[in-house]
């Protein structure tokens, strides 16, 4: 159940990051032109390391829940 959770999690990420990008880029525009071109050519690289940061993060957090399953498995208190 737990790698359904994080799957919904990283889609939600994934979706309000894009959100955010396409944001950052309208405002960037919307205030000066070198800004906006700086966040259009900027953006992706930033987007990119957030998602890897949040997916490896995520990706933790399933290893020690299942460490935590099979440590109450081989001990035998549930």
């Amino acid at each position: 159940m737990f790698p359904k959770i994080i799957r919904f999690l990283y889609v939600l990420v994934v979706v309000l990051m894009v959100l955010g990008y396409v944001g950052g880029v309208i405002y960037g525009f919307m205030t000066n032109t070198t800004i906006g071109l700086a966040a259009l050519g900027l953006g992706p690289v930033a987007v990119l390391l957030y998602l890897i940061l949040v997916r490896t993060w995520m990706e933790i957090a399933i290893v020690l829940f299942r460490i935590h399953e099979n440590t109450e498995r081989i001990t035998g208190s549930e």
